[in-house]
């Protein structure tokens, strides 16, 4: 009863397995990739028009330049202030929740290996280990909310 990872392999075969998980390697670093290029280039865009001297009032010339000089770009230090830069303040709320949905969704993973382990070990039942590890991961997928896409400074 493989669910998951183990059995996708498992149907695919070796080859289809391999040229899957190549595929998703692929896709997940060309996505970090952009998410920083994305990252840099608001931040030179941002300098760019307050070196240019476009004041506050003048708002730029779409929404991305006015959210640019009126929030700045601090608010690029983290994945929420990213999307909302880009795409508006309303998204900020749903993406950080999305990211923590996201971030749960991978620790699940890791509870369901962690508390068989430990369920055998302490010989105790599995769902309590689970509703024991789940306010400890909880807490921890926030942490991306408050990270930065890259460790360049500003």
């Amino acid at each position: 009863q493989g669910v998951g990872l183990p059995k996708a392999f498992t149907w695919a075969g070796l080859l289809g397995g391999l040229s899957v998980y190549a595929c998703a390697i692929y896709l997940c670093s060309y996505s970090m990739f952009l998410l920083v290029a994305m990252k840099h280039g608001l931040q030179d865009m941002a300098a760019d028009l307050r070196a240019a001297g476009f004041p506050e009032k003048s708002l730029g010339r779409t929404e991305v330049h006015r959210r640019l000089l009126v929030d700045g770009p601090e608010e690029l230090d983290t994945y929420p202030g990213l999307v909302a830069t880009v795409l508006g303040p309303r998204t900020k709320r749903a993406f950080a929740l999305l990211l923590v949905l996201l971030q749960l969704c991978f620790c699940a993973g890791w509870v369901i290996v962690a508390s068989d382990n430990l369920g055998e070990v302490l010989d105790v039942n599995r769902t309590f280990v689970s509703l024991g590890l789940f306010p400890v991961l909880a807490a921890l997928s926030t942490c991306l909310l408050y990270t930065s896409p890259s460790p360049r400074d500003s």
